[in-house]
């Protein structure tokens, strides 16, 4: 169940403009739920097509160990560390949204740097603050 809720949430967050998404989320899902739940072969077969292109976006610029989880910094402060274990919804929400606007010909070639760029990131402490789950 919990794979479904997360392409749900993807769709809901990909046709949402943010300023409009107003917490909680089980009711923001609800309500994308009910205003979609007739669409056409066509925009299915769209949704589905968008959704494996940031899958595969975030696959190769994240890879397994990042995808959905935060930088932890070694013991001296430094972006040295590892991954978290812990898979955060918030993170693999951004991640993917991130991706949408653009194409596997744009991001592949830039990977490393993407990559880079969100270890610094999620390194921080504001980030941390602000991803952290209860």
């Amino acid at each position: 169940m919990k794979d479904a809720e997360r392409v749900l949430r993807f769709f809901a967050f990909s046709d949402t403009q943010i300023q409009n998404y107003k917490p909680k989320i089980r009711t923001f899902l609800n309500e994308y739920m009910e205003n979609n739940k007739d669409l056409t072969v066509e925009r299915l077969t769209e949704k589905e097509s968008l959704f494996k292109k940031c899958v595969e976006l975030c696959s190769v610029v994240f890879g397994k160990e990042l995808t959905g989880r935060k930088w932890i910094k070694d013991e001296g402060n430094e972006p040295n560390g590892t991954a978290s274990s812990t898979f955060n919804e918030g993170i693999f929400d951004a991640q993917m949204v991130g991706f949408i606007d653009y194409e596997k010909r744009d991001i592949i070639p830039l990977s490393q740097m993407v990559r880079d760029a969100y270890i610094d990131l999620s390194a921080s402490e504001a980030f941390s603050e602000t991803t952290m789950t209860d």
